[in-house]
Order: structure tokens, then C-alpha cells, then sequence
């Protein structure tokens, strides 16, 4: 059931993002988030984004899938490749939806993209590959602190990617939520699936 709605509440979501350039109130977030900037702010910003695109992604996918592999087997490594696999189904639905990103003359952007806009690839790839370390953390690792702490890191650095982008200007905030909820959706998936591989 879990499943099923998000997959409609995705489709739904989609089928406007096509139908219109922006929401009705992504332009008064979008500024509303950079009215909280200061020159401190915007390096972190820009590193956080930086470092969850391109190849440096890719890295991060190899470099957990190792870290998996040596705590909890190859069939839990083998589910992080696969989450980050995944999440390259952005660029196909990214050419579908063909959105434009935000002008220059609505908001500033701090980055220049040229693909398009909808939805965010950063924010269904943190979804996808940060929420299923999340849940293998808390799914694997004995109560305490320890599990807290990196549990909240993870799902931090979900949440600060998504609004790097709002800031940045690169994305409207519909983007990045349209690629949080197409990334749960695949998320919801894949846990799944992990459930019914254990269980055979």
C-alpha cells in the first residue's frame, strides 16, 4: 500500500511538473531560502551539492557498498550499488518532464545546469542511496547512541542536499520534493525486495 501511494503521488506530481514550468508557490521559497544567506553559508552549500553529483556520487556508492559488504554481507552491498544504480532513472525522466530550471531574472543561481530541472537527481539519489544506509542502520545496528547519531548524519545530509539546491538556485523546491518522493517510491521498492530476498 505504502508502495502504491507514493507511486501515485509521484505520477501525480509529474504529470504537473510537465504540465508547468514552476508550482504556485516554488518562486516565494526559493527566496524565502536564500533570504537566510550570507557569504558563510554559501561554500557549504555549494561543497554539499558538489559533493552528492557526478562521479563523486558514483565514489561514495563504491565506498559504502565496501563498508556494507565488510559489516552486514554481499547481498546488503549489493542493494547500495543497486540504490545508486537506480537512481539513473532520473536522466530518462528528466527528458520526459523536460522542465526548465529557474531564470536568472526570478532568483539567483549561484551554479549553471543545463539538463532539466525536474526532478532534482541530487535529491533522488540521497533518498535512494542515504535512506537505504539509514534503514540498514537502523535494521542492523544495536540501540544506542552510536545508531542515533549516524542515523540522523545520514538523514541530515538527505535534508541539507535538498534545500542546497533550493539555495543555489539550480532547482525549484517542487524539484527537489518530486525527487524525494521518486526516490522513496524506488526506496520503498527496493526494501522490499531486500524483505523478500532474506526471507527465501
Amino acid at each position: 500500500m505504502l508502495i502504491t501511494g507514493l507511486a501515485i503521488l509521484t505520477i501525480a506530481i509529474s504529470f504537473w511538473a510537465w504540465r508547468e514550468p514552476r508550482f504556485p508557490r516554488d518562486l516565494q521559497l526559493t527566496l524565502l531560502t536564500q533570504s537566510f544567506g550570507s557569504i558563510e553559508l554559501l561554500p557549504p552549500m555549494e561543497w554539499i551539492s558538489y559533493l552528492m553529483g557526478g562521479w563523486r556520487a558514483g565514489l561514495f556508492v563504491i565506498i559504502s557498498s565496501i563498508a556494507v559488504w565488510y559489516y552486514l554481507g554481499k547481498l546488503e552491498a549489493g542493494l547500495v550499488v543497486l540504490a545508486g544504480l537506480t537512481s539513473l532513472l532520473n536522466i530518462p525522466i528528466k527528458f520526459l518532464i523536460s522542465r526548465p530550471r529557474p531564470a536568472p531574472t526570478l532568483v539567483q543561481v549561484f551554479a549553471l545546469e543545463t539538463n532539466s530541472s525536474f526532478p532534482s537527481g541530487h535529491a533522488m539519489f540521497v533518498i535512494l542511496v542515504f535512506g537505504f544506509l539509514a534503514f540498514l542502520v537502523i535494521t542492523h545496528m544495536q540501540p544506542g547512541n552510536r545508531r542515533v547519531l549516524i542515523a540522523a548524519a545520514l538523514i541530515f545530509i538527505i535534508l541539507l542536499t535538498g534545500i542546497s539546491r533550493i539555495y543555489l538556485g539550480i532547482h525549484w523546491p517542487s524539484d527537489v520534493l518530486g525527487g524525494y518522493l521518486v526516490g522513496a517510491t524506488l526506496l520503498a521498492m527496493l526494501i522490499y525486495l531486500y524483505h523478500n530476498v532474506r526471507t527465501v
